[in-house]
């Protein structure tokens, strides 16, 4: 990866003679093909060269928002599924909930990219929010005390908890699911604390604190590729 007049550039060195440059229309990404031995003051002369062709690219290209509103594109909050409805406007980013539509106003050129990233912030707003208050809940009736709590998007886990640190991951995802299953993640993660693993002891845990956890874990994991 070379970073050339601002430009983020993905090189690929093949057995070839030619250079060749490319602009994918849905992402905006630059990608360029060179003979191997090519130097990176060639390539940055070489991008140079063409940089009015890609900013023309780059201006022209799908990944930039369409100028009429998205519809039937659906997005899912607290378990609920939602009709996305993207405007733009001269004024800040917004966004609001009005029955079953999720409507979202953003800046004139605003890009996809841009739209993922607040969308993304408006989620990790109200599972910040809503994960305190959980494990505030928790640490009470469990009997048990973290130090930390942070957000992040993770393929395989839904949480994760380090024992020694007291710290609390959660699933950015999460926000997507039912209440009751966040809640589930939460009881998950606090009773490490009491027990590292997944033995007979922690599910007897899970069992005392919440005796559901069983389905409320097939629940979470249906359709999805993470798991406990």
């Amino acid at each position: 990866i070379l970073v050339i007049e601002n430009y983020k550039i993905e090189v690929c060195y093949k057995k070839i003679k030619n250079i060749y440059l490319r602009i994918y229309s849905q992402t905006g990404k630059i990608k360029i093909s060179v003979p191997i031995g090519i130097s990176n003051d060639y390539l940055e002369k070489f991008v140079i060269s063409k940089k009015s062709w890609i900013q023309n690219k780059i201006q022209n290209s799908s990944h930039k928002l369409p100028q009429n509103k998205f519809l039937d594109e659906s997005i899912f909050f607290k378990g609920k599924k939602y009709t996305l409805k993207v405007f733009r406007n001269n004024s800040k980013s917004k966004i609001s909930l009005v029955d079953s539509e999720i409507k979202i106003s953003v800046p004139e050129n605003s890009s996809k990219e841009y739209l993922d990233k607040f969308i993304d912030d408006w989620y990790r707003i109200h599972l910040k929010m809503r994960g305190e208050e959980l494990i505030s809940k928790w640490e009470k009736i469990i009997g048990v005390t973290s130090n930390e709590f942070r957000i992040r998007k993770m393929k395989t886990r839904w949480g994760t908890c380090n024992i020694i640190k007291k710290r609390i991951w959660l699933n950015l995802e999460l926000i997507k699911k039912d209440d009751n299953c966040l809640e589930y993640v939460v009881v998950h993660e606090l009773v490490h604390l009491l027990e590292a693993s997944h033995n007979q002891r922690f599910k007897l845990l899970m069992s005392k604190f919440l005796p559901d956890w069983k389905n409320l874990r097939k629940q979470l994991n249906s359709n999805q590729t993470k798991e406990f």
